[in-house]
C-alpha cells in the first residue's frame, strides 16, 4: 500500500495533480519507512487505534519538533490517502494535533567580544567567511 501511494504522490499528488518533486517524494518514503519500522507496521490491520504506539514512538525521535511533525503529517496523509481509496474507514490518527513549531535552540548573533576572539583564532584566510 505504502508503495501504490507513493507511486500516486509523484505521478499525481502535488497541487493541481502535477506529481510531487523528487525531493518531497524522497522525503515522504523516508518518513513513512522510520514509522512503519518503529511501529512495526506490516499490514493494513496494523494501523486502527495506532495513534498512542504513534505519539510515543515520534516523542521518543532524537530530532527538532518540526522534523517530527513531518513525521506526523506524512503518515496522517498517507492514512487519509487509505480512506478515499477504502482501505481504512477512518484516518487513525485525524486528533494527532501538530507538533509546537517553536525552535530549542534559536540563533542568535555573535556578540563583538566573541567575534574579536573568534578571528583571533582563526587563519588568516577564513575572516572573509566570518
Amino acid at each position: 500500500m505504502v508503495t501504490e501511494y507513493l507511486t500516486w504522490g509523484r505521478t499525481r499528488g502535488g497541487k493541481g495533480r502535477a506529481g510531487w518533486s523528487d525531493e518531497y517524494g524522497y522525503k515522504q518514503e523516508r518518513f513513512l519507512n522510520i514509522v512503519r519500522d518503529g511501529l512495526g507496521f506490516r499490514t493494513m490491520a496494523d494501523l486502527p487505534n495506532c495513534m498512542t504506539r504513534l505519539e510515543k514512538f515520534l516523542n521518543g525521535l532524537k530530532c527538532g519538533s518540526r522534523h517530527i511533525d513531518a513525521h506526523r503529517a506524512a503518515f496522517s496523509e498517507f492514512c487519509s490517502r487509505c480512506v478515499r481509496r477504502g482501505y481504512l474507514t477512518e484516518n487513525p490518527i485525524r486528533n494527532l494535533s501538530p507538533w509546537s513549531k517553536q525552535v530549542r535552540n534559536p540563533r542568535r548573533a555573535l556578540a563583538v567580544d566573541e567575534i574579536k576572539r573568534l578571528l583571533a583564532v582563526a587563519a588568516p584566510e577564513r575572516h572573509i567567511v566570518y
